[in-house]
């Protein structure tokens, strides 16, 4: 009988666990992934905005979405020219977050920053010391050793101040960090970016800065020092390396075989869709931005988190489901845009009511009627390859705004953009962007109907055409 029970719940315990009962443990694994990738999206997104130029500002703008302050700082030296950008978010009472992104190689001067690929001696825990420190011969491969480049590059940033701050950026560090135990700092970069943010944070630790308030994320980021260099600090940093599968730059000092990586790796692969090299920080991010959303919506099925809503706002508009004009070669993109295409509705419309359904239905306007809702919207994302181009597409977001109560056409909007330089996720996100600031701003809906000009096409200098009905 003993071995009958035993057996019985064995079987009750097989079906409760198919029927979807999840164990803590494995819902604390998905947390811990979907936290971990909301970071690798975050840190890469700041990598990004460092950038000047319209990708660098769409960043920007979703940090700021994102409930972060966002400072922007350049400094400029004879040897080495740096930009950064201090993202703090303050508004979480347990565990106020920094993030500090450092611009990779970006001209001339930062690529003769790179080649310089001799190692100098690393050691002293404060700027004067670790100036006086590099320069001494003769100092044996037992002793920590970075490269000169990116110490040079390291050593401009940290003597450099913030614009209307005069304090250096490693003292304001410094005092941020240790004036409370409980805020933490992420230091992120990609390429030498990435090697100036694990410098960074060796620095920090030598001033007093505790390891559990630093967590460096590096994307596409070469080796910095020996492996004396490795063994010091490899135990005391939070460091995780993201590799895109084939990226050369990961490996190459080590090829010289004097530099040692360390920290956690997670290697990604490059989606076949993506028309870039496997070192630029535009795949990066678009691979960034995938995993954050699968592992989102493996938190939303688990219960982990909830999707957010303004259901009782106005004025109320009704989402219809997402209609799917994409080419085969864009069809494993679709699932991807749909989301930002949703996030980017919920961050702007007053209120609201998305159809996640099939977009086979046509009652749309039914439906909007019965919820309440005031506007029907209906999106809808095509795209076509571009001529003598190798994987290459115009990514367009088509969009029409109806009067639910009396099914007028309000407006129609449609955005395109191509996919030479930026991947088409990152193409979906851009007109997703212009167009809800463009449409759907609470002033914009009250000023519904919008007059329908005469159809017009701009090509903009980057050759990437804007279509405005």
């Amino acid at each position: 009988m003993s071995k009958f029970i035993s057996f019985l719940i064995y079987i009750l315990l097989s079906f409760n666990l198919l029927c979807g009962f999840m164990p803590a443990t494995v819902q604390a694994g998905i947390k811990e992934d979907y936290e971990e990738a909301l970071n690798l999206y975050l840190t890469a997104g700041a990598c990004m905005a460092v950038y000047s130029g319209r990708s660098g500002a769409m960043a920007c703008n979703y940090l700021q979405q994102s409930g972060f302050t966002v400072e922007y700082f350049d400094q400029v030296s004879a040897k080495a020219d740096t930009r950064f950008l201090l993202a703090s978010n303050e508004s979480t009472s347990d565990q106020p977050v920094y993030i500090l992104a450092i611009v990779g190689t970006e001209n001339f001067k930062n690529l003769k920053v790179d080649l310089r690929i001799d190692m100098i001696n690393f050691a002293g825990n404060f700027l004067d010391e670790l100036v006086q420190n590099a320069d001494p011969r003769n100092i044996t491969d037992s002793r920590p050793k970075v490269h000169r480049g990116f110490y040079q590059f390291v050593q401009t940033a940290l003597m450099g101040k913030t614009p209307g701050k005069p304090t250096a950026l490693a003292q304001r560090l410094k005092e941020l960090l240790l004036a409370d135990r409980n805020r933490k700092l992420y230091l992120a970069g990609h390429s030498l970016g990435g090697a100036a943010a694990i410098l960074t944070a060796t620095k920090l630790l030598d001033m007093g800065v505790q390891p559990e308030q630093l967590e460096i994320i590096t994307f596409g980021a070469p080796a910095v020092g020996n492996a004396a260099f490795a063994r010091q600090f490899g135990y005391r940093l939070n460091l995780t390396r993201v590799v895109i599968r084939g990226d050369p730059i990961t490996g190459i000092l080590q090829s010289l075989g004097r530099y040692r990586q360390f920290g956690r790796e997670i290697t990604w692969k490059i989606p076949a869709s993506i028309n870039g090299v496997s070192h630029h920080l535009e795949v990066y991010l678009d691979v960034a931005i995938k995993n954050y959303y699968r592992q989102r919506q493996k938190a939303l099925e688990a219960g982990i988190i909830q999707a957010p809503s303004r259901i009782g706002a106005s004025p109320r508009v009704y989402v219809a489901p997402v209609a799917n004009r994409l080419p085969s070669g864009l069809q494993q993109e679709f699932w991807y845009m749909q989301q930002t295409l949703w996030d980017e509705y919920r961050q702007i419309l007053p209120g609201y009511v998305i159809d996640t359904g099939p977009a086979s239905e046509n009652i749309w306007r039914q439906k909007a009627l019965a919820e309440g809702c005031e506007f029907l919207i209906m999106p809808e994302i095509s795209g076509y390859a571009i001529k003598d181009e190798f994987n290459a597409y115009y990514v367009t977001l088509h969009q029409t705004i109806y009067d639910v109560k009396t099914g007028q056409l309000l407006n129609l909007t449609l955005f395109s953009h191509n996919t030479l330089h930026i991947s088409p996720l990152e193409a979906l996100m851009h007109n997703a962007k212009r167009l809800t600031t463009s449409t759907l701003s609470p002033d914009s809906l009250r000023r519904l109907p919008i007059p329908f000009p005469k159809a017009s096409v701009n090509f903009s200098s980057e050759n990437k055409p804007q279509y405005l009905w």
